[in-house]
C-alpha cells in the first residue's frame, strides 16, 4: 500500500525536477487601470494541503491516468515551491506525515479484514453422549454346554447378554455370568455386519464382572463417570433385552445408592437401585448419565416391583482395574448359583473354565459344592458365604472343598490349589438305573419371573395370564387350558399351571386356605386331604384329589415370606406314568424371581 503512494509521489517529484522549460513570459503590454488581485502567500502548510488534495484526487482516478495527472500536479506545485523558496525534502516529508494514511486509503480502499491464522484441519468429531453409548454397547452371545440343575443333563445352547467397550483397543466390560464357561463368544458390534469372536481376559465370580477382548482396534468407547451420585440422578440403561438384536435405551432415576447386592449368583456388598426397566439380555450393559458417562454395570432385577440394580463404580472400578490387567478376582473358574432347599444347600456348577483352579482340582459341570474351608455354603440362598471365604483366604490359596457328584452318587473331598478331589462316600446308587426316562428342559416365562423344569415333549404357554406372570405346560395344551377358560371341569388331561401375584404383603395362612377352599375339584375327582407345604423357600398348603381315571389332581397356594412377598398359585394333573414323574419334577424345581 505504501509503495503505491510512493510511486505516485515519485511521479510528482519527477515532474517537479523535469527539464521541461517553464512557459515563456508573455510580451509586455501597456499597463491598464484594472487592479491586479493579490494571492495569499505560499507557505509550507498551504502547499502541503494543496499537495495532499491533489494526490488524493490522482489516487482516486483509474491507475492508467496516474502518470499524466502526476505530471501536471508536479509541474504546477513544483513551480509554486520553487517560487516560494521552499525546501522540497521538507515539503515531501510533511506531505507524507500529514496525509500518508489518507493517501493509502485512497489508493487501496477500506482496510480488508485480516485473514485468520491458518490452523490444522480438525478431525471430524465422533458421536457423543447417548449416541456414543449406542455405538459402544455390544451384544454378547455365549455358546457352550451347561449342566441343567433340574435334570442333571447337558444342555448345549446359546445365552445372550450385553457389554460395553471401555478402550479404543476393544476391552469390553460385562457380567461374569454372561461369559464364564462358554466355549465361544460372538460379539455383535454396532456398525459391523458380522459378529467378532472375543476372548475372556479375566473374571470375578463374586463381583459378577468380566472383561473380554475384541480383535483389532479403533473402537468407540465409554468413559466412567467422575464425582458423586445422588438419589434422583437421571440415568439410562442400555443393552439388548431378551436377546433381541435391536439396541434399546430406557430412562429412569437412581432411587437407592446402597441397596443390598447379595444374589444367588454373586455377592456384591451394595448396588445402585434404579427404575430404568431391564430384562434378561440386559445383563452386563452400561448404566449411564445423560452425558453418556458410565455409572454402573447392569446386574439384577425384580420385575414385578419395578426394582432394578446395577453394580456401582465404587464396587466395580477396583475390580475392573485388576481384570483389565489380566488378573481374575475372587474366582476359582466356575459359573455357579447358590441353592437351598429339600434339606440341602450349596452351589450348583453350571460350567467350569478350562485351566482354572476348579478345573485343576477336578470339579466338573453338574457338581454341587457343599463346603469350602469346612464352611457350609448357600444356606441363605446366596453366594455370600462362598465369596466371604474367597475374599478372606484368596483365590490362589489352598482351600478344602467338599461336593456331591449327583450323576454318580458320590461325595468327593479335596483341595483347591492343592490335593485333587477324591471319593469319600456314596449315596443313592447314582446313575439312571438303565430305564428310559422323560427328557426335561428348563423353561422360563416371558417376564423372567417363573422358571421350572418341564418335560421337553410338552407344549408350553409362557405368556402372562391376567397381566401377571404365568407358565403352563401340557401334552395337549389346548385341552388343559379349557379348564381355566370356563370349559369342562373334567380332569382328563395332564398339565401344570402356575401364576405369581406380586405385592402380597400381609397374606396369612388363613388367606391361603381360603383361596384353596374356593377352588372346585374336577368333576371326576374326589378331594382327599390338605397338607402343609414347605420346600425351604416357599410355604403354604396344597390340596390333593384322587380321580376316576387313576390320576392325581393337586392345587397349591403358597407365599414367599421374605421381602418382597409374593403369592404362588399352582395346579397340576397327572394321569400316566410319565405324568407322575413330571409333577414332582416341577414342584421340586420351580423358582420365582420377581
Amino acid at each position: 500500500m505504501l509503495a503505491v503512494v510512493l510511486v505516485v509521489m515519485g511521479l510528482v517529484v519527477a515532474a517537479c525536477n523535469s527539464d521541461t522549460p517553464a512557459p515563456a513570459a508573455p510580451e509586455a503590454k501597456a499597463p491598464t487601470a484594472t487592479p491586479v488581485p493579490t494571492e495569499p502567500p505560499v507557505t509550507l502548510d498551504s502547499l502541503t494541503d494543496e499537495f495532499c488534495d491533489a494526490l488524493v484526487d490522482i489516487l482516486k482516478s483509474p491507475p492508467g491516468q496516474w502518470e499524466a495527472e502526476a505530471e501536471k500536479v508536479g509541474i504546477r506545485l513544483g513551480l509554486k515551491a520553487v517560487v516560494a523558496g521552499l525546501d522540497e525534502e521538507v515539503l515531501f516529508e510533511q506531505v507524507f506525515n500529514d496525509c500518508g494514511e489518507e493517501l493509502i486509503s485512497a489508493a487501496t480502499g477500506p482496510e480488508p479484514t485480516p485473514e485468520p491464522e491458518p490452523t490444522d484441519t480438525p478431525t471430524p468429531a465422533g458421536p457423543e453422549g447417548l449416541a456414543l453409548v449406542e455405538q459402544a454397547t455390544v451384544q454378547i452371545v455365549a455358546q457352550g454346554t451347561f449342566i441343567d440343575p433340574n435334570t442333571g443333563g447337558a444342555v448345549t445352547g446359546a445365552g445372550a447378554g450385553s457389554g460395553f467397550i471401555v478402550s479404543e483397543d476393544g476391552l469390553v466390560v460385562t457380567n461374569n455370568h454372561v461369559v464364564t464357561g462358554a466355549a465361544t463368544l460372538n460379539v455383535f458390534v454396532p456398525g459391523r455386519d458380522e459378529p467378532v469372536n472375543a476372548r475372556v481376559v479375566a473374571a470375578s465370580e463374586c463381583s459378577d464382572l468380566a472383561v473380554i477382548q475384541l480383535p483389532g482396534g479403533g473402537y468407540p468407547f465409554l468413559e466412567f463417570h467422575e464425582g458423586p451420585l445422588t438419589i434422583g440422578t437421571r440415568i439410562f440403561a442400555a443393552g439388548y433385552p431378551l436377546g433381541e438384536p435391536e439396541y434399546a435405551l430406557v430412562g429412569g432415576i437412581i432411587s437407592k445408592l446402597g441397596a443390598d447386592g447379595e444374589t444367588s449368583w454373586a455377592s456384591v456388598d451394595h448396588v445402585l437401585q434404579h427404575d430404568a426397566a431391564i430384562n434378561p439380555g440386559n445383563s452386563g450393559g452400561p448404566l449411564v448419565t445423560e452425558d453418556g458417562d458410565v455409572v454402573g454395570v447392569v446386574y439384577a432385577s425384580r420385575l414385578y416391583f419395578n426394582q432394578f440394580f446395577a453394580i456401582g463404580l465404587d464396587q466395580a472400578l477396583p475390580v475392573l482395574d485388576e481384570l483389565m490387567a489380566g488378573n481374575s478376582v475372587d474366582s476359582i473358574g466356575i459359573n455357579g448359583e447358590a441353592y437351598s432347599g429339600d434339606g440341602i444347600s450349596g452351589l450348583w456348577v453350571f460350567s467350569v473354565e478350562s485351566g482354572s483352579a476348579a478345573d485343576e482340582a477336578g470339579i466338573l459341570p453338574g457338581d454341587f459344592i457343599m463346603e469350602l474351608e469346612r464352611l457350609p455354603l448357600g444356606d441363605d440362598g446366596t453366594m455370600r458365604d462362598y465369596c466371604d471365604v474367597l475374599q478372606t483366604r484368596g483365590s490362589d490359596q489352598t482351600m478344602q472343598i467338599e461336593l456331591l457328584r449327583l450323576d454318580t452318587g458320590e461325595v468327593l473331598e479335596g483341595q483347591l490349589n492343592g490335593r485333587p478331589l477324591a471319593v469319600t462316600d456314596t449315596f443313592g446308587g447314582g446313575g439312571s438305573g438303565g430305564d428310559e426316562t422323560e427328557t426335561y428342559v428348563y423353561v422360563t416365562d416371558d417376564t423372567g419371573v417363573i422358571s421350572a423344569s418341564m418335560p421337553a415333549a410338552w407344549q408350553l404357554d409362557t405368556a402372562p395370564w391376567a397381566d401377571v406372570a404365568s407358565l403352563a405346560a401340557s401334552p395337549n395344551l389346548t385341552a388343559w387350558q379349557q379348564k381355566f377358560s370356563g370349559g369342562s371341569n373334567v380332569a382328563d388331561t395332564a398339565g401344570i399351571f402356575i401364576v405369581v401375584i406380586p405385592d402380597s404383603d400381609g397374606v396369612t395362612n388363613e388367606d391361603l386356605e381360603s383361596l384353596l377352599d374356593a377352588q372346585l375339584s374336577p368333576d371326576n375327582c374326589t378331594y382327599t386331604e390338605r397338607f402343609e407345604y414347605d420346600d425351604g423357600l416357599y410355604t403354604g398348603f396344597w390340596d390333593g384329589s384322587d380321580c376316576d381315571n387313576g390320576g392325581l389332581h393337586i392345587v397349591l397356594a403358597a407365599i414367599y415370606p421374605a421381602d418382597p412377598t409374593f403369592l404362588i398359585f399352582a395346579e397340576s394333573m397327572e394321569i400316566t406314568g410319565d405324568d407322575v414323574d413330571a409333577t414332582p419334577e416341577f414342584y421340586s424345581t420351580f423358582m420365582v424371581s420377581p
